[in-house]
């Protein structure tokens, strides 16, 4: 009888440990390369009647979410099962930990629970070899003879000539009469942006094979461009914050999809020493223009609307 008292609060523990939600999350590698898509599942099983999760990753991310799949639900043994889905890169070498992720449960909108997932960890190797040097190196220092201090005197003297050539060049230009200059008036930013664009395209980096330069000076176009014409500091943001307000405010979601596979590919080329083909250059380019066409015709039609008003 006394082994009954005992296993009858056992069981019922137990049970009430399985019955609470159950939050995973693995990787399918262990290791990986600077810029390498890594995959992540969060799995999460719970008895509670729900409709959504939200997983978040919490903490200080020292890495990049590329692409985030959708959430698949389906019913097992009487639980509901929700898989997530989502590729990172890391851009610099270590050993980090992913996670832990906080998942909140949800019901129509409202949240039900929440609950954390285990850590991962994960080792991120260069892809350097080791018989890659990125730096040569330096060269002996050039011995010194003799009194440096004896050029002195003549750089004294330099300077003296130049201070008064300098004076005698600004008392001319203060007499004469300052002519007006005109005003240069900015462009719109999808002119700014198209004109750009073109004018990279133009300078042949990618026939030189000045891949990392081409994409450094594409990164730097089309975030002023973002800047200006989305108002927001894309300087300040991860390509995947700025996707995500993209997808907010555009109806025409194939913006938004246009922008996040150049980032993609810029990123790759800057940071993990991608080499893209000339397809996946064609396809950036009709990418882009297609972006810039799409704006066009809205611009325009916004202004017809706005002058039929008027």
């Amino acid at each position: 009888m006394k082994q009954l008292y005992i296993f009858f609060p056992a069981l019922f523990f137990s049970l009430f440990i399985f019955s609470q939600t159950q939050v995973s999350i693995s990787s399918d590698s262990s290791w990986a390369t600077i810029g390498e898509r890594i995959r992540i599942k969060i799995i999460v099983k719970t008895n509670l009647k729900s409709d959504n999760i939200i997983a978040q990753t919490g903490g200080k991310k020292e890495f990049e979410i590329i692409h985030e799949y959708e959430l698949k639900k389906s019913l097992v043994d009487g639980s509901t099962l929700y898989e997530k889905n989502i590729e990172i890169a890391f851009f610099k070498t270590g050993d980090y930990n992913i996670g832990p992720v906080k998942v909140k449960i949800e019901m129509e909108g409202e949240t039900l629970e929440e609950r954390e997932s285990n850590t991962i960890p994960i080792k991120i190797k260069s892809v350097l070899k080791e018989n890659d040097k990125d730096i040569n190196p330096l060269k002996d220092l050039v011995e010194i003879k003799g009194n440096p201090l004896y050029v002195l005197k003549y750089f004294i003297i330099f300077l003296f000539f130049t201070a008064v050539i300098l004076f005698i060049i600004y008392r001319i230009k203060k007499k004469k009469e300052q002519p007006e200059i005109p005003l240069i008036p900015i462009l719109p930013p999808i002119e700014e942006f198209e004109k750009r664009i073109n004018s990279l395209k133009g300078k042949n980096f990618i026939e030189d094979k000045k891949i990392k330069i081409f994409f450094i000076a594409l990164t730097e176009i089309y975030k002023t461009f973002l800047t200006r014409f989305y108002d927001i500091n894309a300087e300040d943001l991860t390509s995947y914050e700025i996707i995500r307000i993209l997808k907010k405010r555009e109806e025409d979601q194939s913006i938004p999809e246009n922008f996040n596979l150049i980032f993609t590919t810029s990123d790759l080329s800057k940071f993990a020493r991608f080499i893209p083909g000339q397809k996946d250059i064609d396809d950036l380019y009709i990418r882009i223009f297609h972006i810039i066409d799409e704006l066009k015709k809205r611009t325009i039609k916004e202004e017809k609307d706005v002058a039929l008003r008027t």
